[in-house]
């Protein structure tokens, strides 16, 4: 009793008792808290590697359950990054559009040289579903590069009843740095994208092929003659000034004044077009070798007609109106613009894209039919409303942005307008389902 009494008494060593008795709750909470976000870490890997390889998955239905099994498999290898080894398994859906994949890691814990507690379980699934098909209204056919599908400044895009898709395989290739979120029945990337979109995006999509790929130009591309120009204007109170020598093919065309009336042919190094009430009678405008430009607050109307662009560009400036809507039928139906590949001289290699096509109008621009620059980058800006009256329009280009405080209104109610079927159609996105 006397020794205990004297042990109390004496504190010559209660400080290393105390550091001793305090130490191990100190090390186990300190353990504790690095494994914890240690395993956050995992699991947040885990679970968008498991994501990731769904979308994958069901974006080609055209895998067999065991291909589609492996693939996935595959896909999350490639984005699980972890020395802790994976153990993957396939829940079964009562749903066989459904494809699931479950994911389970056991980390090192190191409380387990102090605790009974070797390892920390972490696990997660991720389902994925491929949506039924529908209308693309925006095609980018560019197969990589960033910002290939493009949103900024003020831009307002709706879509309600098409999706947006995008070919390019990079992680930026759909961006939205809009203050307004796009919306459209559904946003599909090759690779992925950044920024806000309703409904989110989707990435890993399969490419949808280009539609129109086969398509040719005009066999005949002659120039019109001022012959040709001088009996249409007698006929159609055509007006053009700039022509050169009226001996020769034209070589500059511009459409100016009033009640002006245009009709189909080849125009060569360009059209402008700079009046009010320009009418271009029903047929296919072949604009080569220059730029086909709507200027200042011209206002146009283009019926039943397809502009084909070889060598040239589209330029709709700020304060100009047109109306264009594409032929029901003929040699291009449900084609209002149509750009011509350009191809390479003397073997060398096209940089891309081969040129910029604006829509920059002010005023109202509505183009019922499809815009088609497959090697092009469409830019629609400016202060316009786009599309609000047309009731079938379809964009695909090889990039296509849209800025300024431009207000896209976009459809594909091809019977509403009188038109074909507007190409392509998605074969459905993938979509997470947890």
């Amino acid at each position: 009793m006397k020794l205990l009494k004297r042990f109390i008494r004496d504190e010559s060593g209660n400080f290393a008792v105390i550091f001793a008795v305090s130490a191990l709750p100190i090390m186990l909470i300190t353990s504790a808290a690095l494994d914890m976000r240690y395993a956050e870490r995992v699991d947040n890997n885990l679970q968008d590697a498991l994501d990731k390889a769904v979308l994958a998955a069901v974006a080609n239905p055209n895998l067999t359950g065991t291909q589609r099994q492996a693939y996935a498999a595959e896909i999350f290898n490639k984005n699980f990054d972890s020395k802790s080894k994976a153990i993957l398994s396939y829940p079964i859906e009562t749903n066989p559009a459904v494809f699931s994949l479950a994911g389970e890691v056991n980390v090192p814990s190191t409380l387990g040289a102090m605790v009974d507690i070797k390892t920390i379980a972490v696990d997660a699934v991720s389902s994925a579903i491929l949506e039924e098909s529908g209308s693309v209204c925006v095609l980018s056919l560019a197969p990589d590069g960033a910002n290939r599908v493009s949103f900024a400044d003020n831009a307002a895009f709706s879509a309600p009843n098409c999706t947006v898709q995008v070919n390019s395989n990079s992680d930026m290739a759909l961006t939205n740095q809009s203050t307004i979120a796009p919306d459209a029945s559904g946003f599909c990337a090759v690779g992925s994208g950044r920024g806000q979109f309703s409904p989110p995006h989707n990435s890993e999509c399969a490419p949808v092929p280009d539609p129109y790929k086969d398509l040719t130009q005009p066999s005949d591309t002659r120039c019109l003659s001022y012959e040709n120009l001088r009996a249409l204007s007698s006929q159609f109170s055509l007006m053009f000034t700039g022509l050169s020598n009226p001996k020769n093919d034209v070589t500059a065309e511009n459409a100016t004044g009033s009640n002006v009336r245009i009709w189909p042919g080849i125009y060569c190094q360009g059209l402008t077009v700079d009046g009010i009430d320009v009418q271009f009678m029903p047929g296919t405008y072949v604009i080569k070798d220059g730029d086909l430009t709507f200027k200042n607050i011209s206002q146009a109307e283009a019926l039943g007609v397809t502009f084909v662009l070889i060598e040239s560009q589209l330029k709709i400036e700020l304060g100009a109106e047109l109306r264009v809507k594409a032929p029901k039928n003929g040699a291009y139906p449900g084609i209002a613009f149509f750009q011509v590949p350009p191809e390479a001289d003397n073997g060398e290699t096209l940089t891309y894209p081969t040129g910029v096509s604006t829509l920059s109008s002010g005023g109202q621009l509505d183009v019922e039919g499809t815009l088609y620059f497959p090697t092009q980058s469409l830019e629609i800006s400016g202060e316009s409303y786009f599309g609000s009256q047309a009731k079938a329009t379809s964009f695909i280009a090889y990039e296509v942005g849209f800025s300024g405080n431009t207000i896209a209104q976009v459809s594909v109610d091809y019977r509403a307008a009188g038109l074909p079927p507007l190409e392509p159609r998605s074969t459905g996105g993938p979509r997470l389902l947890r």
